[in-house]
């Protein structure tokens, strides 16, 4: 065994483990990526290991080279669709994944052919080495934009992030980044260029510092995103819990009210008869009885907010918009109140969308206050906007503020967890926002300027939706 085939086979099993890991410590969009993109790399290596032994003819050695560019075709797009979901970030335009999927999608159909693989030439310590063909050239022209563009966009996620994350990121990047300069000596030594091909060894750190990255920095390891989600619910039952404080005083000193003033009446022989008498307490008790059910549907809003948790089902069903906004109001009301902002409700009293309605309640609740912070300062009214109107298919939720604006430079990074412009915030807000959005079927979208930020909600229609 050779120091290539050694280097691409421990390459390739190492590549399959830290994948397996991945998987087992956070099973979503994420580990799914990573994981085809580290299945079409060990593919290729499998395969290439053999190969590069020396030990196969001519025929063979096109045949197994081939077969490995069935995998290799598809490690550029899975690398960059893999960081998109790892960074958080959208794809750069509409069609991003499906034309470059449909590119390597056609790569793939000619990876058996002589358009992608020529023949064999000599190569260094190798008596046949792949000579590609003009299909080739297109799968190189792929490989070449992607990968860069890739590390372009860990790096930028890189500076923006901090503490473990940018650790975790750091790694991932120095991992990758050996990996494909070990691998890169290929392309050269396809096209018969110059290449230092013992660097293959490099591939080997690839798994090896990922491994590392894996145990000791928890990269993939959704429970740092979890404990700051943590963090970030207990501030905002802080914001509650000074609301309730607010709203649960009035129901109890209109109680204590209508006791006292029963009581005194009472010693003072107010009450000439015992039907009269009972009148009033009956009138009071009613009374009474109202004020401690408006008190109950305080705490039981408060209390089904602090128990729901971005990891819960989703549980779409016909939800009135405008019976969100009632609900998450008492909620609010007091920050609203404190910091003398005007709240206008044009919700339609008709928009209906098919979602959770713990999840709206979520998003709104979200979204409203941080319209609160934005605005507090402001040196005009402070105006907060709640609308609704009919779009195909859905209908469209518009929550904007009349505030000082987000940066243009900031406004690319709102969804991205992690990232804070506020003194003290966790960053993870509006990143949770946008997961339950995606997680009722809906997008949300965010503009800005000087005049103020708005929000923008576009959700299924429950008629559509219940009829499907």
């Amino acid at each position: 065994m050779n120091l290539h085939v050694f280097s691409i086979l421990c390459f390739t099993f190492g590549t399959l483990l830290v994948a397996v890991l991945a998987c087992a410590k956070r099973r979503d969009a994420i580990a799914l990526r990573f994981l085809i993109f580290c299945l079409a790399v060990s593919g290729w290596g499998f395969l290439a290991s053999f190969w590069m032994s020396n030990h196969y003819h001519e025929e063979t050695v096109l045949l197994l080279v081939r077969m490995g560019y069935l995998f290799s075709v598809w490690i550029p797009v899975t690398w960059i669709h893999f960081l998109f979901f790892f960074t958080g970030k959208e794809e750069p335009f509409k069609y991003f994944y499906a034309s470059n999927y449909g590119v390597a999608g056609v790569l793939f159909c000619f990876s058996l052919t002589p358009l992608m693989i020529t023949g064999t030439h000599p190569y260094g310590d190798f008596q046949y080495y792949p000579s590609v063909g003009p299909i080739h050239h297109i799968q190189m022209a792929q490989f070449s934009t992607l990968v860069p563009y890739g590390f372009y966009k860990l790096a930028q996620s890189m500076r923006k992030a901090s503490g473990f994350q940018r650790i975790q990121q750091q790694a991932l990047f120095l991992a990758t980044l050996l990996g494909f300069i070990g691998g890169t000596q290929n392309y050269l030594a396809a096209y018969n260029l110059p290449s230092i091909m013992q660097t293959q060894v490099l591939m080997l750190a690839y798994p090896f510092l990922t491994g590392i990255a894996l145990i000791r920095y928890g990269l993939f390891d959704p429970h740092e995103i979890a404990d700051t989600f943590r963090r970030d619910k207990l501030a905002a039952i802080g914001i509650i819990s000074a609301g309730i404080n607010h709203e649960i005083r009035n129901p109890l000193y209109i109680v204590q009210g209508l006791g006292q003033a029963y009581e005194a009446n009472l010693q003072e022989g107010v009450y000439k008869d015992p039907n009269m008498q009972l009148q009033e307490a009956n009138a009071a008790m009613k009374k009474i009885l109202h004020q401690a059910d408006r008190a109950l549907d305080i705490m039981k809003r408060f209390s089904l907010f602090a128990k729901q948790g971005v990891d819960d089902a989703t549980r779409p069903q016909p939800t009135l918009v405008l019976d969100v906004v009632q609900n998450v109001l008492p909620l609010i009301g007091y920050e609203l109140e404190l910091d003398n902002i005007d709240f206008i409700c044009e919700a339609s009293k008709a928009a209906c969308v098919l979602a959770d309605p713990r999840h709206l309640e979520e998003i709104f609740f979200n979204l409203i206050v941080n319209a609160c912070h934005a605005i507090k300062n402001n040196n005009k009214p402070a105006v907060i906007r709640v609308s609704t109107s009919e779009v195909k298919d859905g209908v469209r939720i518009i929550i904007a503020d009349n505030g000082p604006g987000i940066s243009q430079e900031q406004l690319p990074n709102l969804f991205v967890p992690f990232h804070t412009t506020k003194k003290g915030g966790t960053g993870l807000g509006l990143y949770i926002v946008k997961q339950l959005v995606q997680r009722n079927k809906g997008r949300i979208t965010a503009d800005s300027s000087p005049a103020g930020t708005t929000f923008t909600i576009e959700l299924p229609g429950a008629e559509k939706a219940g009829g499907l």
